[in-house]
């Protein structure tokens, strides 16, 4: 039963990556370009995950591995799946690396540091812990997840185009949210 569970999630990431691919890639898409591109990135953010995400994700990421772990999941295998609730955002993030200079690990912390200042990541939390019942409330809930990731993406872009290219530590990272927040204080 939690082999299929993991199995699961690995499909679902595999099929919410497969969607992101068809609508941020440019027609006719090339598999060989989008992996030249995109996979060097994403390998980087998922060996760096658990320090780059925000607090409540790695604690979601750390119950879910020591839940696993207590399964008799292999440790890493279990930090790897727990991992993948966070992984739907490699693209965006990877994307947004390479058009802003920044290294994928600097933006990655953004975006997470990004969805946490701004409740995105709570939103995105409690959407996914609705019970839906009807197909349509599922496709409902899958939207608010969605668009949850677009805009974090619109955001954290846009505090980059503020900052320039460059690293960007932790630090810098929440400070330049502050200002991009403090010069947008009405929106």
């Amino acid at each position: 039963k939690l082999q299929v569970e993991m199995i699961d999630e690995v499909a679902t990431l595999a099929e919410r990556m497969t969607i992101w691919f068809i609508e941020n890639l440019n027609k006719p898409i090339s598999i060989e370009d989008a992996i030249s591109q995109y996979s060097a990135g994403i390998s980087e953010l998922i060996a760096r995950m658990p320090e780059i995400v925000a607090e409540d994700d790695y604690n979601v990421m750390a119950v879910r591995t020591a839940t696993l772990a207590a399964e008799h999941v292999p440790e890493e295998l279990a930090g790897r799946i727990a991992g993948l609730e966070v992984l739907p955002a490699a693209g965006d993030i990877v994307r947004i690396a390479t058009s802003s200079g920044v290294p994928v690990v600097d933006c990655g912390r953004m975006y997470f540091a990004i969805g946490a200042r701004l409740g995105i990541d709570w939103l995105r939390h409690a959407a996914r812990g609705v019970n839906t019942e009807t197909d349509w409330e599922t496709m409902a809930v899958t939207a608010i997840v969605d668009e949850s990731y677009n805009h974090q993406s619109e955001l954290t872009t846009r505090v980059l185009d503020m900052a320039g290219s460059g690293e960007l530590n932790q630090r810098a990272a929440s400070g330049l949210i502050e200002m991009w927040l403090d010069g947008h204080d009405g929106a």
